[in-house]
């Protein structure tokens, strides 16, 4: 329940401000890294996952290798981990915009220009985490966020919860059969 978390600070470093989405993943909340009074987007997953064998490890992994992707079209990982009480969470920036998804349904069909301008932003995000490896597996447009900042859009690649390594070798000893993280 989102309330539970509303207001409080998550693992002593992170107070939850507002709810941003909720999915079949978990929550997403607007807050602030204490320390450093800096603003963040918080994901906690749904503890019925995190109870599930070897789901922390797979999930650490996964946090691991999306916070090594490091491009102006993905979004930044800042931290990873489970608090005390079992939650496992990510910590990202916070970006002010809204989805494609949530501008196609409000304004409809956009103009050929801008809508190349959007996919090219998201592909080169996809190519740099191709170039490490890493394939997405759910790029839709409620992954894609866009931002305006000095009159000029921004787009970022978000949700790398789906990442699967090309690694074969590792991926048989940590993923079974059948079981997707996101």
């Amino acid at each position: 329940n989102p309330s539970d978390y509303l207001g409080k600070t998550l693992d002593g470093r992170y107070r939850l401000d507002s709810v941003l989405g909720q999915g079949g993943m978990g929550l997403v909340f607007a807050g602030l890294q204490t320390s450093m009074q800096r603003p963040v987007a918080v994901k906690t997953l749904n503890p019925a996952l995190a109870m599930a064998p070897t789901f922390f490890e797979r999930f650490k992994r996964e946090a691991e290798l999306a916070s090594k992707l490091r491009h102006p079209n993905i979004i930044t990982i800042y931290d990873f981990g489970r608090a005390a009480d079992g939650t496992c969470y990510f910590v990202m920036e916070l970006i002010e915009g809204e989805s494609l998804r949530q501008q196609v349904k409000r304004d409809g069909p956009m103009p050929l220009r801008r809508a190349a301008a959007i996919i090219e932003q998201a592909a080169l995000g996809l190519q740099h985490a191709h170039n490490q490896n890493v394939v997405h597996r759910d790029v839709k447009p409620h992954n894609i966020m866009i931002s305006a900042v000095d009159g000029h859009e921004y787009v970022k690649v978000l949700d790398f919860g789906l990442v699967k390594v090309l690694e074969q070798e590792e991926e048989e000893q940590l993923t079974s059969t059948g079981q997707v993280l996101g």
